[in-house]
Formats: C-alpha cells, sequence, structure tokens
C-alpha cells in the first residue's frame, strides 16, 4: 500500500490562511472596536474563499476527467502530459482547499472520493486483471477508498516514464479504470 506522508502546510494553503487572516482584520477594522461576528466571518470567507475555490477544483477535475477520456480515445505522449498536467493543477485545487474544508465537503466524507491519502496499488492492479469492464458506478459502489480518486488516477498516470504509462493503457480495463476514478 502506498502512503502518502501527512500533508505539510503547502504554498496554496499558506496564501489560503494569510487570505482568511487578512479578511479577517480588514473586517474587524471596518467594524471598529467590536469586530465582526463568528457568522459574519464564516459567511465573507465562504463567499470570498471557498467557493472561488471550489469552483476552481471543480472546473480542474473536469479537465482532468476531459484529458483522462481524450488519453484514452487517442493514446500518445502529449496526451499523457497532459493528463498529467490536469492532475497536478486538480490535486493542487484539492490541496488548497484543505484549509476551507467545511460545509458539503466533509458532510459527504468527499475525502474518500476524491483523494484518499492511501493508494492500494495491489487491489487496483488486482481489479484491473479480474475485471472485464470498470465504471465509474463500480468506482462508487464497490471500490474502497484506496482504489479511487486523485491517488488511483495518480497511480495510472504516473508510472515510471511516458512509454511506460502508454503501454499500460493499451489495456481497456486500465483506461476504464482511470476514466472512471475521474
Amino acid at each position: 500500500m502506498i502512503r502518502r506522508p501527512a500533508s505539510k502546510l503547502t504554498q496554496s494553503s499558506k496564501v489560503a490562511l494569510t487570505s482568511v487572516i487578512a479578511l479577517v482584520a480588514i473586517l474587524g477594522a471596518a467594524c471598529g472596536g467590536g469586530g465582526p461576528s463568528r457568522q459574519e466571518v464564516v459567511a465573507t470567507i465562504g463567499r470570498d474563499v471557498a467557493v472561488p475555490r471550489f469552483e476552481a477544483m471543480a472546473a480542474d477535475t473536469a479537465a482532468l476527467a476531459e484529458a483522462g477520456q481524450a488519453l484514452c480515445a487517442v493514446p500518445g505522449s502529449e496526451a499523457v502530459e497532459v493528463a498529467r498536467d490536469a492532475w497536478r493543477a486538480a490535486r493542487t485545487s484539492w490541496i488548497g482547499n484543505e484549509a476551507v474544508a467545511f460545509g458539503p465537503v466533509m458532510d459527504r466524507r468527499s475525502e474518500s472520493l476524491i483523494a484518499w491519502p492511501e493508494v492500494d496499488a495491489a487491489r487496483i492492479e488486482s481489479t484491473i486483471a479480474e475485471r472485464d469492464s470498470v465504471t465509474a458506478e463500480d468506482v462508487r459502489e464497490f471500490f474502497a477508498a484506496t482504489q479511487r480518486g486523485l491517488g488511483a488516477a495518480e497511480y495510472l498516470l504516473f508510472t515510471d516514464d511516458v512509454p511506460t504509462t502508454l503501454a499500460a493503457l493499451e489495456d481497456p480495463v486500465r483506461c476504464q479504470y482511470l476514466i472512471a476514478v475521474l
């Protein structure tokens, strides 16, 4: 099982926290001595920080899904690089949102679908070897958190080199798996 180190405060998280602190300071200065209420701060952070960040993440993950579909439809070195770049952008968006992870993303336990910190490569390989096909519903309903999301996509996209990735994706079930986890 591949285990990623516990996430540290990334540059995008630092920017998010700095933005939040600056926003609170501005609101405090604007409101005089009493400062804003907790409700006002949370509403402002939600509107001005969280919503735009999650909208950006939605766009980045949609671009990743498109890149994965394009890679499987027309495999090539450039398509692998585009998919890898799209994965990096989606992962960066997800990590950047850790500072403002509240509301539906927490209520729905989205981390288990999007970016679980562990990847079970052996189970992914076993699944690919044993199945005739893989669908998004299969992934959502039957696969463990260690077999889906950005972690599984990373495992499938980032082998040693581009030719190795292309050779592996010649397996139609592997491509179906990639598309399904995106």
